[in-house]
């Protein structure tokens, strides 16, 4: 370890012998949590991952070589576009199906994904591409392999689809979305079709939308929602009533309501509006003069009054929790860390909750403002900034999921200055389910 520290300090003016150093600490201590934090740390963090093959070869051979550090050299293969034939290639000896190669395409997917490449763009030996295609087969038939678990089956598609050719990866699909599939395999397999830019994924989307259940339809918006042309199709599908704005989250809808180019803007705003709500006090003031929190004027004598106050019911507001807040926000050890923790609001008025409820936008905190990013090869992306480096930054859905994209593959990146969560909630919950959702929030 003194040797890559002192290797460190030189590496702007004797990168080679950093390279060396470090490739010697991989060959004899692959198994070591700090060479794989120099590894990820280093400047020459591509040139490293031509050790890829070398490190797949001695774990199939049984060594302890951390695997966390084969799935960072395959996610640094397949970003900078280096050695990953050669690690595929390894199927010819182990088989296609090994679990060691399933992760290093996996990871190495993954890498690619950050770059905004499939494993065609960057590839065009033809041996290189035929083995390829038939270990994404053999990931695939595993995929399709009940007796195996929806974890394994999840991995195995998803696998797939970075190195699959589009015409091969559609004919799998609808097997894969069956309802009779693992939930984790269908989300796979949206994920994976998703990858894809063929203008053709949209219209598949849309077809499968009918079977679809309610998490696998926030999936697939998502998707739909990445690309101008998508957004284009999704709207056909509305206005041939395929789909129904009703089915759409209401971040969806916000999603859809800041859309910039002129002929789709006009198109949502017909279709299903824009999104938000332009008055966020009267909405506040119903809610809280309905819950009996706030006052109103009554033509009865003695004029304004408190309506009876709803009583919440904590049972009923977990599931209310689970309906509308979970996908984004954590409480009782249930739901995702995207926006704030709601343990730490216990102490907050009513008043207070259903006004930062109904108007996020109110006060956001720099910590939890949406971004928005459009790449070099179309897609745009949305979320949070969860993490950034000098070559790169890491986007947080409100889908829990994320997004890391290559700083050099950003065309755009924007702030609108508002909270990644929607306005316009009070579509989704009544103020008796706010009562009760309030309930559960500050029960004990």
């Amino acid at each position: 370890m003194r040797a890559l520290h002192a290797a460190r300090n030189y590496d702007l003016q004797f990168g080679s012998l950093y390279l060396q150093i470090v490739g010697k600490a991989l060959r004899h201590d692959a198994g070591s949590v700090w060479t794989r934090a120099f590894v990820l740390t280093s400047d020459h963090r591509g040139s490293l991952s031509s050790h890829l093959p070398d490190m797949v070869s001695r774990k199939q051979k049984g060594e302890d070589i951390s695997l966390d550090l084969i799935g960072d050299l395959a996610e640094l293969a397949g970003a900078s576009g280096r050695s990953i034939d050669a690690g595929v290639s390894s199927a010819l000896v182990h088989g296609y199906d090994d679990p060691v190669l399933r992760f290093v395409m996996l990871h190495a997917g993954r890498g690619l994904s950050r770059a905004g490449k499939r494993y065609t763009d960057i590839e065009t030996n033809h041996v290189s591409l035929a083995t390829a295609a038939y270990t994404a087969q053999s990931q695939l038939n595993t995929a399709l392999d009940a007796s195996e678990s929806p974890v394994v089956r999840a991995e195995c598609v998803s696998a797939a689809g970075f190195f699959m050719v589009f015409n091969v990866f559609r004919y799998a699909f609808p097997k894969l979305i069956m309802p009779s599939q693992p939930q984790e395999l269908q989300l796979a397999a949206i994920e994976a079709l998703g990858s894809y830019r063929e203008p053709a994924v949209a219209g598949m989307l849309i077809e499968a939308w009918p079977k679809m259940t309610p998490t696998l339809r926030d999936k697939a918006t998502t998707i739909l929602l990445s690309r101008t042309d998508r957004i284009t199709k999704l709207l056909d599908a509305i206005e041939a009533k395929k789909i129904t704005p009703a089915q759409l989250s209401v971040a969806a809808k916000a999603t859809l309501g800041r859309q910039k180019t002129p002929a789709l803007a006009e198109r949502i705003a017909k279709l299903i509006g824009d999104g938000s709500s332009s008055n966020r006090k009267e909405v506040i003031a119903k809610y809280l003069t309905a819950m009996g929190i706030k006052e109103r004027d009554l033509p009865s004598p003695g004029g304004a009054k408190l309506a009876p106050l709803l009583a919440g019911d904590a049972t009923r507001g977990a599931k209310i929790y689970e309906t509308a807040c979970m996908v984004c926000h954590k409480f009782a050890d249930k739901g995702n860390d995207v926006g704030p923790h709601l343990g730490t609001i216990k102490a907050w008025t009513a008043e207070q909750l259903v006004t930062n409820i109904l108007d996020p936008n109110r006060e956001v905190s720099p910590n939890f403002a949406l971004y928005l990013v459009e790449t070099n090869d179309g897609r745009t992306l949305s979320g949070l900034i969860t993490s950034e480096t000098a070559g790169n930054l890491t986007l947080k859905r409100a889908d829990g999921g994320t997004d890391t994209v290559l700083r050099s593959e950003i065309k755009s990146l924007t702030s609108p200055g508002i909270s990644l969560m929607p306005e316009g909630l009070e579509a989704a919950i009544t103020p008796q389910q706010m009562a009760d959702l309030i309930a559960y929030l500050k029960a004990e």
